[in-house]
């Protein structure tokens, strides 16, 4: 569940670091709050690690998460920053 409240238009950054990875984060959010969040790139599935505050939908703001293949979300620990929310598919 993401939040009905207008957010800015770039909510997430996205650093390409390589071709099957990609680091994303969320600018607006006070830098005690922010966390990375990963995108790996695999041949069958892709991985997300963290998902965010959820504030903003990943499927919505960063739809390279969707072009190739179907995702699995990890979340790396039970903080509000890492689990989007409990991320249904982002």
């Amino acid at each position: 569940m993401t939040s009905a409240l207008p957010v800015a238009d770039t909510w997430f950054r996205v650093e390409q670091v390589t071709d099957q990875i990609a680091r994303i984060d969320e600018p607006h959010v006070d830098e005690l709050l922010r966390a990375n969040i990963w995108h790996l790139r695999g041949l069958d599935h892709d991985l997300v690690v963290d998902a965010g505050l959820g504030v903003a939908s990943l499927r919505d703001h960063v739809p390279a998460l969707l072009e190739h293949n179907p995702i699995l979300v990890i979340s790396s620990a039970p903080c509000s920053d890492s689990t989007g929310r409990r991320c249904p598919s982002c």
